[in-house]
């Protein structure tokens, strides 16, 4: 405990311009060493190392550690698929990891969402649309019903177009699931 408060303190001071983060992924490491279960740890330290310090590679890096020690935590690749997306810009692997963490307890809808999203983003519409329709018909929440349903009129009007565009109804559909992960 004493080292995760001394490396979100140390992260402090380098939000408050006192230093820079020469030491962070030092204090992330010895703080995951001494209790590899101990989730947010990995989160933030991935998320420091890859946006403050621009070391997407070594975050992710610290996200699949933790992965490895915590092979039921959701977040995890969540976090994961959220750099993808938001700093590689890598729309297929992020979506892959949103898928991932929707498969595991907790992250089902967050990660269902997010998936189903991003596979829109990355050209996965067959995908995405089916997404988008478990969330319709499962989600307990009626925003997260209405949500799905806006989505998948706008998805299979995108889909119907692209259909309607290369002539041949079925080889999108064909193509597409071959990419399906």
């Amino acid at each position: 405990d004493m080292v995760w408060f001394q490396a979100v303190q140390y992260y402090g001071g380098y939000a408050k311009s006192q230093h820079d983060l020469t030491y962070f992924a030092g204090l992330i490491a010895i703080v995951n060493q001494l209790d590899p279960h101990f989730v947010f740890p990995y989160i933030f330290g991935a998320v420091v190392l890859a946006q403050d310090l621009g070391h997407f590679e070594r975050g992710i890096d610290v996200l699949k550690r933790g992965m490895q020690s915590n092979p039921m935590a959701w977040e995890i690749p969540f976090e994961i698929g959220f750099l993808y997306y938001t700093v590689a810009r890598n729309e297929a692997s992020a979506a892959q990891y949103f898928d991932l963490a929707s498969r595991f307890p907790g992250g089902e809808e967050r990660g269902g969402r997010f998936a189903a999203f991003v596979y829109s983003k990355a050209g996965h519409l067959e995908t995405s649309i089916r997404m988008w329709e478990e969330i319709e018909r499962d989600s307990e929440q009626a925003t997260m019903r209405e949500l799905a349903r806006r989505y998948l009129v706008k998805l299979r009007a995108e889909a119907a177009l692209q259909k309607k565009k290369s002539g041949n109804a079925a080889a999108p559909a064909a193509t597409e699931e071959k990419d399906d992960i």
